[in-house]
């Protein structure tokens, strides 16, 4: 296995590259956004590791060695880890050859022998809060900010924020975005509860809600439109941290930062312009017409009506329509 660019070569890790592997690793130029600095051991296990040969089934990473074409110098490692069918990306670089675009240009080549020789067509990576540089390769690569999640990577002692990017093969479908409502959608909407559902003694999930996440966050952006009053933007994440669906939510628009109320086309609008995308590139999904299915309609958007009932009602025979989550991804599938 070779693969090459215009300027670089690319070739799995062998025994040979040690001191490349240990220097990357050592370097405080190279990993001070990355990681603390590891033991000996630790560095030579990962190498013993990275150099055996790899699959598409494989739990380790593939490593692959950046050689400068024109002068035979190895410059850098990039590479990936396949979890649950979605290529995790990394990239070393030494730092006299950082900012000359070989990231930028290993990356892509590795992208793209990944889906022509593997069908990988789902990837993601892990930048450190600050990385501004490895932030940079990504989006020229074409991968989208997807999530910040707070304090969860700690470095020198310092608790930094886990940027997650995504990048997938753009799929026939237009449709790239998907808005959920909140109650009564994806978790119940308890009655006998008043105030914000963050701070209710109970919250749960409703049924089928984790796995149709779970799924759709593969190959769609997801968002929460509520027309939820009380609960600020951070109110409504910290009551979906609290039943796990957060993880599959990129972003959540309500009357707090909107600055109008869910049912007129207005609000979809206002998200569309937000999201920088077209109308008929984002679906709704919502339990009730009058709120979140009608003005979707109206401002242009795809829409599936969660009707658990299987109410007959005049004029909506041509809505898309499920009585369960779980019927999601199929009825999805069908409107492509």
């Amino acid at each position: 296995m070779e693969l090459s660019t215009q300027r670089l070569s690319l070739t799995p890790l062998s025994e040979s590259d040690w001191t490349l592997f240990h220097n990357l690793h050592v370097d405080k130029r190279v990993i001070s956004l990355c990681f603390d600095e590891p033991s000996l051991k630790d560095i030579q296990l990962k190498f013993q590791a990275r150099i055996q040969p790899w699959n598409k089934n494989s739990l380790h990473w593939l490593c692959l060695v950046l050689t400068d074409q024109s002068s035979g110098e190895k410059i850098g490692l990039t590479g990936f880890c396949m979890q649950d069918g979605v290529a995790e990306v990394g990239y070393m670089l030494l730092p006299e050859f950082q900012g000359l675009g070989y990231a930028t240009e290993s990356l892509q080549c590795l992208i793209e022998w990944a889906q022509e020789t593997h069908a990988i067509d789902h990837f993601s990576a892990t930048v450190t809060e600050g990385n501004l540089s490895s932030e940079r390769v990504l989006e020229k690569s074409g991968f989208i900010l997807r999530k910040t999640i707070p304090g969860t990577y700690v470095i020198g002692g310092v608790s930094y924020a886990d940027h997650i990017y995504q990048w997938h093969k753009p799929s026939a479908s237009i449709i790239n975005t998907i808005l959920f409502d909140w109650g009564d959608t994806l978790m119940v909407d308890l009655p006998n509860q008043q105030g914000k559902m963050c701070d209710w003694p109970e919250v749960y999930t409703v049924d089928g809600a984790t796995d149709a996440l779970k799924g759709l966050s593969k190959n769609y952006r997801l968002y929460v439109a509520t027309n939820a009053v009380n609960s600020a933007e951070s109110d409504i994440q910290q009551a979906f941290q609290r039943v796990g669906l957060d993880r599959y939510i990129t972003g959540y628009f309500c009357k707090a930062n909107l600055g109008i109320g869910k049912g007129s086309a207005e609000f979809f609008h206002k998200i569309v312009d937000t999201l920088h995308t077209q109308p008929d590139s984002v679906l709704m999904v919502g339990d009730t017409l009058d709120k979140d299915i009608n003005p979707a309609i109206e401002a242009g958007l795809k829409v599936v009506w969660l009707n658990r009932q299987s109410s007959h009602k005049e004029g909506v025979q041509n809505i898309p329509q499920i009585e369960s989550l779980h019927d999601l991804s199929n009825t999805i599938e069908n409107l492509l």
